[in-house]
């Protein structure tokens, strides 16, 4: 086997706990077998001002008052991320080149971030677009040369590792929307594979990746 073009970055992007991590996983060793460049990447939306405001605030504020600082800190979150995540791309990336990135989350796992904020807290859907429009601008090259693996699972059985996770049924249920959107119109967009792993073992799972990335004549 040869990866025919390592100028290639395969984006991961998936419902929670749909094995993003894990298929990237058995693809890194399946390419590194053959002593091929193989590099593993986590790119995602990066929360500072939220966590800070909120530990600095929660034992002054009402619940109200808590509300509109988590909405502040996001927006300001949000904001930032313009700039930090392709930073965070071009250090993650140094030591990329000449060889096939897999890339987890990336663009696509962000741009739900985005719009999951805007649904939970109501920051301006104008903002939010203004900013993904930038991300867009900056990233486009990168995603230009990438192929999008999307996974799809059993919303049911997510939505129990989302709690598992801390999160809330309720917030489960939101995120889980926001992902189906976006992800079912990024697979219409750009090029991508989509598989729903439901009834798929971990390994035939990662069966099909490969079989479907040498019919893109990357592998």
């Amino acid at each position: 086997m040869e990866v025919r073009d390592l100028s290639n970055t395969l984006i991961f992007v998936g419902l929670v706990g749909s094995g993003k991590s894990t298929q990237i996983g058995v693809l890194k060793r399946f390419i590194s077998k053959n002593n091929l460049c193989v590099r593993d990447v986590y790119l995602k939306t990066v929360f500072i001002f939220t966590p800070l405001f909120l530990n600095l605030f929660r034992y002054f504020l009402t619940n109200r008052g808590i509300k509109i600082i988590h909405k502040i800190a996001v927006e300001l979150d949000l904001i930032l991320n313009v700039f930090v995540l392709p930073l965070l791309k071009a250090l993650k990336c140094v030591f990329c080149k000449g060889c096939l990135v897999l890339v987890e989350e990336h663009f696509p796992g962000s741009i739900v971030d985005y719009y999951h904020a805007s649904l939970i807290l109501g920051i301006k859907m104008s903002l939010i677009r203004i900013l993904i429009r930038i991300l867009y601008i900056l990233f486009n090259r990168d995603l230009k040369n990438a192929i999008t693996i999307i996974l799809f699972s059993d919303l049911k059985t997510l939505k129990n590792r989302w709690r598992k996770r801390g999160g809330s049924k309720d917030e489960a249920v939101t995120y889980l929307y926001v992902q189906l959107l976006v992800f079912n119109a990024w697979n219409k967009l750009f090029p991508a594979i989509s598989i729903n792993n439901s009834d798929l073992s971990i390994y035939e799972t990662a069966f099909n990746i490969i079989v479907n990335l040498k019919r893109r004549k990357v592998l």
